[in-house]
């Protein structure tokens, strides 16, 4: 299976690494606290389909005018690559550790960084659970890395 990781804003294949970005919304809080949301898989500006189109000035990232518009947050970024690995997965747990994230919309990002196949079968898991292929689930979240299996099984035999 190939590897590959889905834009959050385009719905293209991100390839390779260096072809992603991690990308978030900050702000501080009522009590002072920084926190963060929006926590999005994204191409890197250079290679977006949407800037080689000419659909959007920033590419496939947030634009901070349309987004926070009204706010006094702030977006910020780092390269896929540095979510990666070992070390790319305690950056990841920190953002849960430290509080600034929800806990929920990091450990999607985790099993989406982390978990082979589950970045190319969780788009599928609601047709391949209506065919009967896993159980219905309320959420994307609740499938396991056996249903991840059976739906890319899936995925593979309809290719052939």
């Amino acid at each position: 299976m190939d590897r590959y990781w889905i834009c959050d804003t385009c719905g293209e294949h991100i390839q390779s690494p260096i072809e992603g970005i991690v990308e978030w919304y900050s702000f501080i809080d009522e009590h002072g606290v920084p926190r963060g949301g929006k926590l999005r898989l994204v191409h890197e500006c250079s290679v977006s389909p949407l800037l080689k189109m000419g659909l959007k000035r920033k590419g496939c990232s947030l634009d901070m005018h349309e987004e926070l518009y009204g706010s006094t947050g702030t977006t910020g970024s780092a390269p896929l690559g540095e979510f990666l690995g070992p070390g790319g997965l305690m950056r990841l747990l920190s953002f849960i550790t430290g509080e600034e994230f929800p806990a929920g919309d990091v450990i999607r990002m985790i099993k989406r960084l982390h978990v082979p196949g589950y970045e190319a079968a969780r788009i599928f898991f609601r047709k391949a659970a209506l065919e009967g292929i896993v159980q219905p689930k309320t959420s994307e979240d609740q499938y396991c890395f056996n249903d991840i299996a059976a739906v890319l099984q899936w995925l593979e035999e309809r290719k052939g």
